[in-house]
């Protein structure tokens, strides 16, 4: 896997070509592969991931899935209950999948044909919805 500098010199790369307008969203959609343990290092460049992208002309949106959790739980009619029966927890992860869904499809319908939409955070879905689930429900093209 690379280092988070070529990281950053292949994601210029990919962002400095000509984007055609006519693509649908979830076409125009690139996933970020990097080692776990170079999370932290990424996390604290994404100033230059979208200062990258602004340079070449696009435009970055960025959501944080990973900050979705905590809050939604928090204000859930439910969430004292679950504090005191942990085991109902499964039953409200997908009414949160949906919630992300939702997140992430008023994000991208946010969005230009020259944006970019960033999705930070993906691993907090671990084990809840894989990302191309995600991507393909917030584009509508699978429900």
């Amino acid at each position: 896997m690379p280092t988070t500098d070529e990281l950053l010199r292949h994601f210029e790369r990919q962002v400095e070509l000509p984007w055609r307008d006519d693509l649908a969203p979830e076409y125009r959609v690139w996933i970020l592969h990097y080692y776990q343990a170079l999370e932290r290092r990424i996390r604290s460049r994404i100033p230059e991931f979208e200062a990258i992208t602004r340079r070449h002309g696009k435009g970055w949106f960025a959501v944080d899935l990973a900050a979705l959790v905590a809050p939604w739980f928090a204000v859930h009619p439910l969430f004292e209950g679950l504090v005191e029966q942990p085991n109902e927890l499964p039953g409200l992860l997908s009414e949160f999948a949906d919630h992300v869904v939702e997140t992430v499809r008023q994000s991208l319908a946010a969005t230009g044909p020259s944006d970019l939409l960033a999705l930070l955070g993906a691993a907090a879905l671990f084990g809840l919805m894989r990302i191309s689930t995600l991507i393909e429900r917030a584009a509508g093209t699978s429900v």
